[in-house]
Order: structure tokens, then sequence, then C-alpha cells
């Protein structure tokens, strides 16, 4: 289980969030919704373990998270902007990620269909094969979390699918998913639905 606790978040006197606290079981959804600038994307980060909060606590299946090594343990990240080695191929990305070179487990592969892909560079991707390439990277270790950013940003209907294909398996296998979104689609798929107002959870 996931359990958020009075998370906040203070920039000098800016208050980027505000006690936001919610639980979420092996196999949920949830999704943060909210307008730009409501505090979705620093709740990831801080749940990824890239940002501390300025109080509150985090537990992933009954461990505090206080260190960086028990974010990456048990939660991938994949955020907005694209952070894959454009020059290197799709396997050696992967690599890099789980530090573990040759080819990706058989499972990965299959779920986001790798396999005509592992030896291309990442340059010659489109947009929503990169898209598939980050979740790979990030889901790698078969973390028990998962954060997504506004995954479908941008992609085409065809390259949507596929990804919501992935979201399904992934919870299928008891995976948690806590996706930053204004996707209709992906706010329906959610078995919990967070909402931001300027930092504070609304009402």
């Amino acid at each position: 289980m996931l359990c958020v606790s009075e998370i906040s978040k203070k920039y000098k006197k800016k208050i980027i969030l505000q006690n936001v606290s919610f639980q979420a079981k092996a196999g949920e959804m949830v999704a943060l919704v909210g307008e730009n600038g409501s505090g979705k994307s620093t709740l990831l980060n801080i749940l990824s373990g890239v940002v501390r909060p300025s109080s509150g606590v985090i537990y992933c299946f009954g461990q505090r998270m206080e260190r960086r090594r028990m974010f990456a343990k048990y939660c991938g990240y994949v955020p907005q902007s694209n952070g894959l080695m454009e020059e290197l191929s799709v396997q050696d990305n992967i690599s890099l990620w789980t530090g573990r070179s040759g080819k990706p487990d058989d499972r990965l592969i299959r779920m986001l269909q790798l396999e005509d892909i592992l030896q291309m560079p990442v340059v010659k991707l489109s947009g929503g094969m990169k898209r598939r390439v980050a979740v790979a990277c990030a889901v790698a270790n078969f973390p028990p979390i998962l954060l997504l950013d506004e995954p479908t940003a941008a992609l085409d209907v065809k390259h949507k699918e596929q990804l919501y294909q992935i979201m399904r398996d992934y919870l299928s296998m008891n995976g948690i998913l806590v996706v930053a979104t204004h996707e209709e689609r992906e706010i329906a798929m959610a078995d919990q639905i967070v909402a931001f107002e300027n930092g504070y959870l609304a009402e």
C-alpha cells in the first residue's frame, strides 16, 4: 500500500502543497487532477524522491520513505520531459536505468512491445515510441509503484491506446499507478481521484 500523509511543500513563503493525504492499494490507480501549477507535478517529484517535502510522511508497503534509494526501490517515475539518451539504443537506455547490460526481461519486452525497436537509436523513434521507452525504463525493475506525469500528452490516438494498455497491464500485475492528468479517459480509468486547487486538496 502507498500512504501519503499530510505532505506539504513550501519554497520560501510560497505554498506549493499543503497537507495532501491519500492511500492506494495494490492494483489501484490514482488520478491527480487540477489546473497547471496546482501542485500535481511537485507531488510526483516528492513521491519519486527527487524533491523532499517540507513536512509530512510517505509509507510504501509499511516502510517509511526517507532515503533516495528507498524511493528508487519502490517507485518508477516518468516525468513530462524526455530523459532518454537520444544517441543510445533503446536497449542501452534500459540498461542505464537498471544497471544490467544485455537484453531486458522478456516480460518487459512483451508488455511494452519492444522487440522490433530494441537496437534502434532513440533519436529515430516517434514521440509515442519514445514515451513507451521512457515507461520501459521506469518499470524495467518492476517497481510496485509507477508515477506518470501527463503520460499521453501530445500523443496521437494510436499511441494513447498503446499506453493505456500498458497501464492496464501494470495494474493487472498489482502495481499501483499515480497519474497526473487532464485526460478524461485516464480520469475514468482511476479508482480514486485526488483533485488539487492551488496546492490544496479541492473539496
